[in-house]
């Protein structure tokens, strides 16, 4: 009975993943979906701005794909129309073959840091610059945030019982963590 079951499930979900087509995936930066529609793909490709020889390869080599009808690509605008059939290729092919021409492959392998993760970067960055500054090169972050940490957990194991020794002993760990990544990182 389970055999049954199990082979009616598969051929369901067979029959619904063949109905829907593949979507085109967004690879932030790198690679990004302008608009999809069934057999055409407009993608947006920072690396093809000011590159017309490789806007050039792309518009010559990607037809090549058996189902590739047409390709435009932009150096002006960094972007590409990509005319196929559904029905000999899918739309994350056609994506591999940009990657490929265009040598991309190692882009999306290492995905470049978020806004938010740049933005927070910068901040550290400036408030270093400004405890710095402010203490004529005395101190950074890297001597405070630790000195800090090891100060709190200090007086924390100093007024608290036994009973409150992990949260002295967690704020001494994250002090040797910092420290420790930091000399990692240099």
């Amino acid at each position: 009975m389970h055999l049954v079951i199990g082979a009616v499930a598969s051929a369901l979900l067979a029959h619904r993943r063949s109905a829907r087509p593949a979507v085109a995936l967004n690879f932030w930066g790198v690679l990004e979906v302008v608009h999809e529609l069934p057999g055409r793909l407009r993608l947006r490709c920072p690396s093809l701005l000011g590159a017309p020889d490789d806007a050039a390869r792309l518009s010559k080599e990607l037809p090549r794909l058996p189902g590739v009808s047409a390709v435009a690509a932009d150096p002006r605008t960094g972007t590409v129309l990509v005319v196929y059939e559904q029905e000999r290729i899918d739309v994350h092919t056609v994506q591999a073959g940009v990657l490929k021409l265009l040598g991309l492959e190692p882009r999306i392998a290492r995905p470049a840091p978020s806004l938010l993760t740049k933005q927070t970067d910068d901040l550290v960055d400036a408030l270093n610059s400004a405890i710095l500054d402010l203490s004529r090169g005395v101190a950074d972050l890297d001597f405070l945030i630790p000195t800090v940490l090891m100060t709190a957990a200090t007086v924390h194991l100093a007024r608290r019982n036994s009973a409150s020794l992990p949260a002295g002993i967690t704020l001494l760990w994250w002090a040797f963590a910092y420290m420790a990544g930091r000399r990692g990182s240099r």
